[in-house]
């Protein structure tokens, strides 16, 4: 047998060695080199006339470099980890964004995520439209307590946020001055809110003009109830310690031209916060902002039954209304009144909740703020119905 010399075994040394070399600077060093996603781009849901902003978290040798895209085409200057959209619109629904992330070595692409495009919210700090959107109500409340307020009294809750008083045909003993009593719910301001205080008030009807000036620009009336049999009236109030620059404007006209007076305010920037029925009339108050001294709003008023409450506030929250104002008549055959406002265009669908019980519904308590109340019957012996919108 021949004896093997170093010589011999250098082939197989070589090959040895380029096997090793291959996986360390051939494509397992690629593997290992190339950009990584940790935390993928997530869905996420904007008001119209807001934006909104997608991110991205990646690992791999820097440096990195990002290029987003929408419905893949990509969209110049978005390359960084993150992208905020510009003020989206509702042709915007739907749209797929994702991101690719490069380096020396390779690049990789992000899964899509949807752009869900939801209904505008009210500018920061209006106090015309309930409280919808508002961050006293976005995240929740939790349930304060049921009470009422009686003719020539005031209740004032600070760092708090209220229902509108509760509307039925029966506020009142008709015919007995001064026998009134209007329900109402207060409710705790979510952590880190404040500086909101809900005021509820009734006096004789023949101070109503006085009253309604007296109020400050701070504060906007949210609801309203006017008994004309028993000459009283009651309202409830929203203050805001930062917010102000509001005045308000009061009509009283007839059922069949509160659709025309309620266009006209909307065409004049004013939002329409509280009506009632009384005496075959309809008197609404509304205000301007000088906030918002421009915004052409779309108003509709219905009149509904008892029965048909819940499908008319549905209704309206399809085509895009916030429900702004909501009053009863002073009987069974008057009915209930809505005014819902929007936007001019703004047509997309509002989340709403009717849900009935005197006790807080759990549901409500998800983002919905209370914008009406309402009950059939005496207003202590009858179950109070909630309706929330968002």
């Amino acid at each position: 047998m021949k004896r093997r010399t170093l010589g011999d075994f250098l082939p197989i040394i070589a090959l040895a060695a380029t096997l090793v070399l291959s996986a360390c600077g051939g494509g397992g060093m690629s593997m290992m080199q190339a950009p990584f996603i940790t935390v993928q781009p997530a869905s996420i849901t904007v008001p119209v006339g807001q934006t909104g902003t997608f991110t991205v978290l990646a690992t791999g040798p820097a440096p990195l470099s990002f290029q987003w895209s929408e419905n893949g085409m990509p969209i110049d200057g978005a390359t960084s980890s993150s992208f905020t959209t510009p003020t989206v619109v509702p042709g915007d629904n739907s749209s797929k964004f994702n991101v690719k992330i490069s380096n020396s070595v390779s690049s990789v692409a992000s899964q899509s995520a949807t752009l869900n495009v939801g209904p505008r919210s009210p500018m920061a700090g209006d106090l015309r439209f309930q409280q919808v959107d508002a961050p006293s109500t976005a995240d929740g409340f939790v349930p304060a307590k049921l009470t009422d307020v009686g003719v020539l009294d005031t209740l004032t809750f600070s760092n708090a946020i209220g229902t509108p008083i509760f509307m039925g045909p029966t506020d009142c003993v008709q015919g007995t001055p001064n026998d009134c009593a209007w329900l109402l719910n207060v409710l705790q301001l979510p952590m880190n809110v404040s500086g909101l205080s809900m005021i509820y008030s009734s006096d004789e009807l023949s101070g109503f003009s006085a009253d309604l000036t007296s109020l400050n620009s701070h504060t906007v009336v949210t609801s309203l109830d006017v008994e004309s049999v028993d000459g009283a009236f009651a309202v409830s109030e929203i203050q805001s310690v930062p917010s102000g620059g509001f005045s308000p404007t009061t009509q009283t006209v007839s059922p069949a031209n509160f659709q025309a007076a309620a266009t006209q305010e909307g065409a004049q920037a004013r939002v329409i916060t509280a009506v009632s029925f009384s005496a075959g009339q309809i008197t609404f108050i509304s205000y301007g902002w000088t906030n918002d001294p421009s915004t052409v709003y779309e108003t509709q008023t219905a009149i509904a039954t008892y029965d048909q409450v819940g499908a008319t506030a549905m209704n309206l929250a399809n085509q895009g209304f916030i429900i702004t104002a909501f009053g009863s008549g002073e009987s069974s055959s008057d009915g209930f009144v809505f005014v819902g406002t929007r936007v001019k265009g703004d047509t997309l669908p509002r989340p709403l909740l009717a849900a009935p019980g005197q006790q807080q519904n759990p549901q409500l308590n998800d983002g919905f703020a209370i914008v009406g109340g309402y009950f059939q019957g005496t207003n202590t012996g009858n179950v109070v119905n909630l309706i929330g919108e968002k």
